[in-house]
């Protein structure tokens, strides 16, 4: 929705927001950062493996791993949500620009903040979870007989 919302009302205008971030347009036909521009249809490609393996690796997590289940969650949302744009669009919509000054970062959209957010819980669950050692199995002697 914001991103249809950016194409109807940012395609000719930019909006200030506030002194470093505005609301303004852009057809990125590469990956986060307009990175691989050259590669569209490779992308895409992309796009779909990673979204089915997600898919799959949501579907295997466990109960008890929420945030393991919302990071692949996040990540599939965003890498859905940008193969749509490339599958219609040629382009993935983004809208989203923050700056300093003359210093300009890359524009970006929300699904990219998702593949972020995403990959970052991902990385701080791997690195802050730690799985229980399962329970030595009794072996006193004294016990057994």
């Amino acid at each position: 929705m914001t991103k249809r919302l950016a194409l109807h009302h940012l395609a000719f205008e930019s909006v200030k927001v506030v002194p470093f971030f505005s609301l303004a347009y852009a057809c990125n036909t590469g990956a986060a950062f307009s990175l691989f521009t050259d590669f569209g249809n490779l992308l895409m490609w992309f796009s779909v493996a990673a979204s089915i393996l997600f898919a799959v690796l949501i579907y295997r997590v466990p109960h008890h791993r929420f945030w393991l289940g919302l990071a692949f969650t996040g990540i599939l949302a965003g890498a859905v949500g940008n193969l749509i744009d490339r599958a219609f669009r040629g382009c993935v919509i983004d809208f989203l620009h923050f700056y300093i000054g003359d210093m300009s970062f890359p524009i970006f959209n929300i699904a990219d903040t998702l593949i972020t957010l995403g990959a970052i819980t991902w990385l701080l669950v791997h690195f802050l979870h730690k799985e229980e050692a399962p329970a030595e199995p009794d072996t006193d002697e004294s016990t057994s007989e």
